[in-house]
């Protein structure tokens, strides 16, 4: 049985040293998981390696445990995807997350398109931060040593604008039939920077008009074959299949 893993918001100052955990974490290392001290844990800063730790207090002030020994465990796929979703609704953003974490996406870009619904278009800070720790928790659950990041919202147009100098970008689309995911994956994971953008639609879709401006902007327009696909299906889809040309799932 593996050890239940925790990420640790401050850097790990390394082996042989005490560090208490939050609040949170430790609440749910007493109480949900009723872990005493002698038990061990893996711990993780996002800076890339894990440690094995062990509790040496628990008790109402909070839980510290002992840093021990750091090892790369190779979970982080060296194809950095970044997953620019169009907003949709509350718990279809989160399922994105949640899964596109588990999947190895690098971070998610919030997208405000022409067809996000009104009551979507502007998530609260409280929604945001939701969606960091359940980014936090599939990172820990998986067995990832990096937490994706959750960009600030932008416009459609600004992210292909900066996600297009940074290396190729796909954008799925319903309506393309003339290149498919899994053509426009392979094209895309032979680029040197070993990054690719994803572009997915919200519920309504992308407008033709902003699959154009992508299109000029040098995105490839992907279809995903006969069947159209939820808004939170779709990025899953992309990255499955991008992960999968880069050999990441191997």
């Amino acid at each position: 049985m593996s050890l239940p893993r925790f990420y640790v918001s401050e850097q790990v100052p390394g082996a042989g040293s005490t560090i208490r955990l939050s609040q949170d974490t430790g609440r749910q290392v007493q109480r949900v998981l009723r872990l005493r001290p002698g038990d061990e844990i893996v711990i993780f800063d996002g800076s890339g390696p894990e440690w094995s730790a062990e509790i040496v207090s628990s008790d109402r002030a909070g839980v510290s445990v002992a840093v021990g020994r750091s090892h790369d465990p190779g979970a982080e796929p060296d194809l950095r995807v970044t997953v620019c979703q169009a907003l949709v609704p509350s718990e279809r953003m989160e399922f994105v997350v949640q899964k596109g974490t588990e999947l190895g996406a690098a971070r998610f870009v919030p997208i405000v398109s022409e067809r996000v619904q009104a009551k979507d278009s502007r998530p609260t800070e409280h929604r945001i931060e939701r969606w960091r720790k359940i980014a936090v928790e599939a990172a820990e659950q998986s067995g990832r040593t990096r937490v994706p990041e959750i960009l600030p919202v932008e416009s459609f147009e600004n992210c292909v604008s900066r996600l297009g100098a940074e290396g190729p970008l796909v954008l799925l689309w319903e309506e393309e039939r003339g290149m498919s995911l899994r053509t426009a994956a392979r094209e895309s994971v032979r680029d040197a920077s070993r990054h690719v953008g994803v572009l997915i639609g919200p519920v309504g879709g992308l407008s033709a008009a902003e699959v154009h401006v992508a299109r000029s902007a040098g995105a490839l327009i992907a279809g995903a074959g006969p069947r159209i696909l939820r808004a939170e299906t779709a990025p899953i889809v992309a990255l499955s299949v991008l992960m999968c040309e880069a050999s990441e799932l191997e």
